[in-house]
């Protein structure tokens, strides 16, 4: 008989099939997809390194924070039938 928490990584096969059944939690593999949910990304854990370049992060999904950038807001003023810019 084998004590409970006497095996580890080393003892076990590289080519071993081991079913997800018989893995406690939740069990990740490289052949899943779609598979990883919110809750299982602790809060505060992704940065801006693991975002890619190329995501198309909707608006609504961003803090009206724009750090160091410079905001310029155009105005237009009506008289008459002119359009005055200031």
């Amino acid at each position: 008989m084998i004590a409970d928490g006497t095996i580890v990584n080393a003892d076990i096969n590289a080519s071993a099939a081991i079913d997800k059944t018989k893995i406690s939690g939740t069990a990740i593999t490289a052949g899943d997809t779609g598979t990883v949910t919110s809750t299982m990304i602790a809060d505060g854990t992704i940065v801006n390194a693991d975002v890619n370049a190329s995501a198309a992060i909707a608006g609504t999904k961003i803090a009206p924070d724009f750090g160091s950038h410079t905001i310029i807001l155009v105005f237009r003023k009506r008289i008459g039938r002119y359009d005055y810019r200031r």
